[in-house]
């Protein structure tokens, strides 16, 4: 996502392997400085659109289950995503993974 001023947030999905279309979201992120001013949300809903073009069934993303992403797990929520599983020690010692799904049938224009 940008404008005049440069690009603010980059996000990224793929179609997940093996599977009934899934789609997996690898990557949101937003420039600090540009931070909880709703771009985030522009770019779910962009990927969402997306996933739902390309027939998508479901979209999963996965984040850490650390305090300093506790934002970001809010914004899943908050955009209807449910909460599925949590992995313990995934990403290092203390350092969890949280999933996350919707399904499409519930997106934006879904």
């Amino acid at each position: 996502m940008d404008d005049d001023s440069g690009i603010h947030g980059v996000a990224y999905t793929e179609p997940e392997r093996m599977t009934d279309r899934v789609h997996n979201l690898l990557l949101v992120a937003v420039h600090p400085d540009k931070q909880k001013q709703g771009i985030g949300t522009k770019l779910v809903t962009q990927i969402e659109r997306s996933v739902l073009q390309a027939n998508g069934r479901l979209l999963l993303v996965e984040t850490m289950a650390i305090k300093d992403f506790a934002h970001v797990r809010q914004l899943y929520e908050r955009l209807g995503f449910r909460r599925e599983a949590e992995i313990r020690d995934y990403y290092a010692d203390g350092l969890d993974k949280v999933i996350y799904s919707k399904s499409m049938s519930t997106a934006v224009g879904g």
